[in-house]
């Protein structure tokens, strides 16, 4: 028999804890291993390349696609209770369990020693046995654990900061991301941008022995572009670890090369002006025309990539004899619809995001759940009579108030202040949901996917999306004519209007005040051949920048487009 205890195995591993958030919680930020040991025995092994405390949480969090040990479990409970068990019954279980870790800097290695001596039941994949599974779960989950992962998050962020402008927005629809562990390549692939029918930034494994060696991966750009900017001495002098070779994509017409290096090479590579001009020279029609690769997207290695908000819980103190806007209204029929409904934030509302969870309680002791709902987008502020507030869109859950207020049980809120809106330790949310589960009460909703996708859309019109992020950067947070520097009051202009994402580089736009963004749209200012800032007489309260030099990016790839200039320009003088 196999010794499977723990103390045989696991001498130097951390002392055993409650498999819980307030344990994950103290994981620490490195890659390692880690074990669960139910009644003594140890029952799964897993490992990372990241840090011990994103893993260990998102075993607890509950998605079965992203974690081979909640799946397993959750498949277990399914058995047991005939029917789907929820994120919260797998977490609890799990918290039946203890957890233990060891940092190190070959996680794998110390897997499958322990994997040698021991057949944990809820390990699918044994060292030498075959993978079953090619699913974009399960290669996510494969390139996760991986070595791979951390250089492979880093190239992809590194590639669409570079060349495709507000990626968040169009994510799926004009370029997608595969995670490709398990696919059979030479070499093995780990990921792929792609653009209309080709791929434009691919990722493998390392074709060198080297143990420890990175991953390695090519980007495809414009050779003409890259030849106005390098000499092929200079260009190997600058990047003498990147090797260029003829490409031939359909997609990309005769006028394409790639540079292939290792990861780290061509993160530096893409700090490189004229890389990235050749680059973008190449996606820019390609993001013109919807992706054929949409099914092959993988939205968990696109969140990593796009460093997505992790949703936060948040308590939220309301009088429920009271309206949220004023109204004679009862509060408890805002708490009824599924409508979405703004709310006054008092507080809070700097840190919570769309798709954050609400919990609403009564003001009056002892605090009592009242209501849920999720953020529905991000915090604005709106003018009223007595000045500027903040305000959150929120959706509660009809299903979840009506339980509630039908069953006629009370379902108790943390002893902590409730005072004010605040975010919830993991201990609270936990014995929220656990109270909520033995009233049989409905399981809070999460923001939907289509509405995920709906607010992308929406902010690359609004300013707030990756376009305007990038002109603050470039622009070096000041406004391009009055020299503003509030943030909150900057947007994104566009120089010729916007017609799809490929509208949306920085060369394409100026960084202004609103109120200045909406006299250069309408025409009222212009930038002439000088790059001085012109003022109509219309626009007079504004006349003391008449005559002023246009503030310019540092970098000279960022500075606008003459040719829009020119357009836009014409479009307001209505001189040739």
């Amino acid at each position: 028999m196999p010794d499977s205890t723990p103390d045989g195995l696991l001498a130097v591993f951390s002392d055993p804890q409650p498999f819980t958030r307030d344990t994950v919680a103290q994981a620490p930020l490195a890659p390692g291993a880690h074990v669960v040991i139910l009644d003594g025995e140890i029952v799964y092994v897993g490992e990372t390349g990241r840090t011990l405390r994103e893993r260990l949480g998102a075993h607890l969090r509950g998605n079965r696609g992203s974690s081979v040990l909640h799946k397993q479990v959750g498949e277990l409970l399914d058995r047991e209770f005939g029917r789907p068990a929820t994120t919260a019954e797998i977490a609890a279980w799990l918290g039946g369990c203890e957890i233990r870790w060891r940092e190190t800097d070959d996680p794998k290695a110390l897997k499958d020693a322990l994997l040698t001596r021991i057949a944990p039941p809820f390990n699918q994949l044994l060292p030498g046995q075959r993978v079953t599974s090619t699913g974009a779960a399960s290669r996510f989950e494969r390139l996760a654990d991986g070595p791979y992962f951390d250089s492979v998050v880093a190239a992809n962020r590194a590639y669409l900061d570079a060349v495709v402008p507000d990626a968040a927005t169009i994510e799926r629809e004009y370029w997608a991301l595969s995670c490709l562990p398990g696919t059979r390549t030479n070499p093995p692939r780990l990921s792929a941008v792609s653009m209309k029918t080709m791929e434009t930034f691919v990722l493998h494994e390392p074709t060198g022995p080297a143990a420890d060696a990175r991953a390695e991966g090519f980007m495809v750009v414009r050779k003409a572009v890259l030849d106005r900017h390098w000499t092929p001495t200079g260009f190997r002098a600058a990047h003498p670890a990147i090797t260029r070779w003829p490409s031939d994509y359909v997609d990309a017409g005769p006028d394409q090369e790639c540079l292939a290096g290792g990861v780290d090479d061509l993160i530096t590579a893409l700090g490189d002006e004229g890389v990235v001009l050749a680059a973008r020279a190449l996606t820019e029609p390609l993001l013109r025309s919807r992706t054929l690769h949409a099914r092959g997207h993988n939205q968990q290695l696109a969140d990593a990539v796009l460093g997505r908000h992790e949703p936060t819980d948040w308590i939220y103190p309301v009088n429920v004899g009271g309206s949220p806007k004023g109204e004679d209204r009862d509060v408890w029929e805002y708490f009824h619809s599924d409508a979405v409904v703004d709310w006054q934030f008092s507080a809070g509302y700097h840190q919570i995001a769309a798709g954050d969870r609400i919990w609403a309680c009564t003001t009056e002791p002892p605090a009592r759940l009242v209501a849920a709902g999720v953020a529905w987008d991000d915090p604005y502020q709106s003018t009223t009579e007595s000045g500027l507030e903040w305000r959150v869109a929120i959706r509660w859950n009809a299903e979840l108030t009506r339980h509630l207020r039908e069953s006629g049980e009370d379902v108790p809120v943390s002893a902590g202040s409730v005072r004010g809106v605040r975010g919830m330790s993991a201990t609270e949310v936990d014995r929220l949901v656990d109270a909520l589960e033995a009233r049989s009460a409905p399981e809070p909703e999460a923001l939907p996917e289509g509405r995920r996708r709906r607010l992308a859309e929406v902010t690359a019109r609004q300013g707030q999306a990756d376009f305007r992020r990038r002109l603050i950067e470039a622009y070096g947070r000041r406004c391009a004519i009055t020299g503003c520097d509030t943030e909150a009051a900057l947007q994104a202009a566009h120089i010729s209007p916007y017609d799809g994402p490929a509208t949306n580089r920085v060369t394409n736009g100026l960084l202004l005040r609103a109120d200045v963004h909406n006299l250069f749209d309408r025409g009222l200012i212009w930038i002439d051949e000088q790059l001085l800032v012109r003022v109509k007489a219309e626009a007079a309260h504004y006349a003391s920048w008449h005559g002023e030099e246009l503030r310019l990016p540092a970098r000279p790839a960022d500075r606008p487009d003459a040719a829009a200039l020119r357009a836009h320009r014409r479009e307001a003088t209505k001189l040739p």
